[in-house]
């Protein structure tokens, strides 16, 4: 008897380009200057904590068929959540599709920031740990997502409800 037995194959990372940071740069100024260097807007949210460490999450999203980033600290007080080689501290997520000359273009700018050591684009594939941490980096952005609808839709609520209580003829 023949059993179909599914094969368990990791996450596609086609349309996933990382840019490895090395930076004595506090993670908001790196924020900051990528900002400036790229023209996007990094909003900080909670951090990301693995093993009794936290460590920065930035994200910004272009839109529905744009580009999502997220800027992600992997040091935390001396603390490195993955020992990679060469050493990294910062990671920039890019996802969707990006031309290969615009996210060139991206590294040229990124590696002009001053208290930038080098910048460079990463293989996903190049070692296991680094797709575990965009699972756990990609599960902290749905919950971080989940709880803005929430948000958003009980604010959605709120207002309908002020607007039928104005809309009440006096008593």
């Amino acid at each position: 008897m023949k059993k179909n037995i599914k094969k368990i194959s990791p996450a596609s990372f086609d349309d996933i380009k990382i840019i490895g940071i090395n930076s004595s740069l506090a993670d908001f100024k790196l924020a900051w200057s990528i900002n400036n260097k790229l023209s996007i807007n990094f909003v900080r949210y909670n951090d990301i904590f693995e093993n009794g460490a936290q460590y920065a999450f930035y994200y910004y999203d272009t839109g529905e068929t744009g580009n999502t980033f997220n800027l992600v600290s992997l040091v935390y007080k001396g603390t490195y959540w993955q020992q990679t080689s060469p050493r990294i501290d910062f990671m920039l997520i890019i996802r969707n599709y990006i031309a290969p000359t615009k996210l060139n273009e991206m590294l040229k700018s990124i590696r002009e920031i001053p208290g930038i050591g080098y910048a460079f684009i990463m293989d996903p594939l190049s070692d296991n740990s680094i797709g575990l941490l965009l699972e756990t980096i990609e599960l902290h952005e749905i919950d971080l997502l989940n709880e803005m609808q929430k948000r958003n839709n009980i604010k959605a609520v709120k207002e309908e409800m002020r607007k039928k209580k104005l809309n009440q003829p006096l008593q």
